[in-house]
C-alpha cells in the first residue's frame, strides 16, 4: 500500500483547492512557530538542505507541513425571508447568499452515491435519537422569533427537521461571525443547545461506517500521506508545505479520521486551521507525526497539540499510518462510490 501511494502521481485531494491567499494566522504559524531549520543537525544527509531558519520556534526536525483550513466567514446559504440579516440584503452579504465574505473560493466535493446512501442512514438515526429536542429547539425560536421555521427544505436532500436545524444555525452564526449584533430571541436558543445539537448533526453528515467516512475526506488525507512518503524516501526536490482552503466539512472529515470528534471539532470556527508537521528525530532517525489545531477565535492564534488516539506522542510515522490506513486506501474511488 505505502509503494502504492508513492507511485501514485494521480491521487485527487477530492473538495478543496489550493489558493493563493494564506490567512494572517497561518502567517503568524508560518513566522513564529516550528520552521525548517538546519542548524544543529546530528544526521550528516541531504534531508536538510534548502531549510531556512525562520521564527524563534524554528525546528530542525521539521522536514514536512500541510496546513487544512475552513475558509473565512461566509453569508448564509439561506435566511427567513423577515430575518434581519436576510441573506438577500447586499449591504450585509455585498457577495450574495453562500459566499464568502473574502476572495477565497473553494471548490465543491464530489458526488459519491455509496457515501451519500451512508450519510442517509446516518442522518436518519440521528433523527430518531434527537428528532425530539430537534423539534422542541425550533417551536423555542419559532415563539420567541414569530418566524415560521419548520418545514424548510433545502437543496440538501436532509429530512426537512435537519434541514430547519440548519437554516436556524446559518441565520445566527454567519451573523455572529461577522460581528453582528444579534436579535433578542436568539439568546436563549444561541449558542446553547443549537450548539450541541448542530455538532452532534454535523457528526452525522460525514457519515458514522468506516467507509462513509474514508470516502468523505479519505482521498484527501491519501494525498497528504503520499507526500510525507515522498518526503521520507529523503527526496529534496518536492515541495515540503502545501496549504488547502476548504470547509467546515474538511476540518471535520479529518477529525473523523483521527477519531476526535469533540463537539469544538466537529464545528469549527471559520478560518481555523488543523496541521501535519513530519519531524525528523535527529538522534533516532525515526519520523513522527505531530498534530495542531489553530482556532481562529482564540485571543494568541497559538497552534494547539492534539494528541491522536491510539498514538502516544510523539506520534511514530509507522504507527501513524497504521491507524489511518483503513481511512486512506483507496485504489479506485470512483468504483467504491457504487452502490452495489
Amino acid at each position: 500500500m505505502i509503494n502504492e501511494l508513492i507511485a501514485n502521481t494521480n491521487c485527487r485531494a477530492c473538495g478543496l483547492a489550493i489558493v493563493i491567499a494564506v490567512s494572517t494566522f497561518v502567517s503568524v504559524y508560518l513566522l513564529t512557530n516550528q520552521l525548517f531549520d538546519n542548524s544543529d543537525s546530528h544526521i550528516s544527509t541531504d534531508l536538510f538542505a534548502g531549510a531556512n531558519v525562520i521564527g524563534s520556534r524554528a525546528s530542525n526536525s521539521l522536514q514536512f507541513v500541510t496546513i487544512f483550513t475552513q475558509h473565512g466567514n461566509s453569508a448564509p446559504y439561506v435566511t427567513y425571508d423577515n430575518y434581519l440579516y436576510n441573506v438577500n440584503d447586499t449591504r450585509v452579504w455585498p457577495n450574495g447568499p453562500n459566499q464568502l465574505t473574502q476572495s477565497v473560493f473553494p471548490a465543491q466535493s464530489q458526488a459519491c452515491p455509496r457515501f451519500h446512501k451512508a450519510q442517509k442512514e446516518s442522518l436518519e438515526n440521528f433523527q430518531e435519537q434527537y428528532g425530539s429536542k430537534t423539534r422542541a429547539v425550533l417551536r423555542l425560536a419559532q415563539n420567541l422569533s414569530g418566524i415560521d421555521v419548520f418545514n424548510h427544505q433545502l437543496a440538501s436532500g436532509s429530512p426537512p427537521l435537519l434541514d430547519s436545524m440548519w437554516m436556524l444555525w446559518e441565520s445566527i452564526k454567519h451573523a455572529d461571525n461577522e460581528g453582528l449584533v444579534l436579535p433578542e430571541w436568539t439568546k436563549p436558543l444561541y449558542p446553547e443547545p443549537t450548539r450541541n445539537l448542530v455538532a452532534k448533526m454535523t457528526r452525522a453528515y460525514s457519515g458514522e461506517s468506516v467507509t462513509a467516512i474514508r470516502l468523505f475526506q479519505g482521498l484527501l488525507f491519501q494525498d497528504m500521506v503520499r507526500q510525507m512518503l515522498i518526503r521520507r524516501k529523503g527526496s529534496v526536490s518536492e515541495k515540503r508545505l502545501f496549504y488547502h482552503s476548504g470547509h467546515d466539512s474538511t476540518l471535520y472529515g479529518l477529525f473523523r479520521i483521527l477519531d476526535l470528534d469533540k463537539e469544538d471539532f466537529m464545528l469549527p470556527n471559520a478560518g481555523s486551521a488543523l496541521i501535519y508537521e513530519l519531524h525528523l528525530d535527529a538522534e533516532t532517525g525515526q519520523y513522527y507525526v505531530q498534530v495542531l489545531y489553530i482556532d481562529r477565535t482564540s485571543t494568541d492564534l497559538e497552534p494547539l497539540d492534539i494528541n491522536i488516539p491510539g498514538c502516544d506522542p510523539p506520534c511514530e510515522f509507522h504507527v501513524f499510518l497504521d491507524i489511518t490506513e483503513k481511512y486512506y486506501n483507496i485504489t479506485d474511488y470512483n468504483s467504491e462510490c457504487e452502490i452495489d
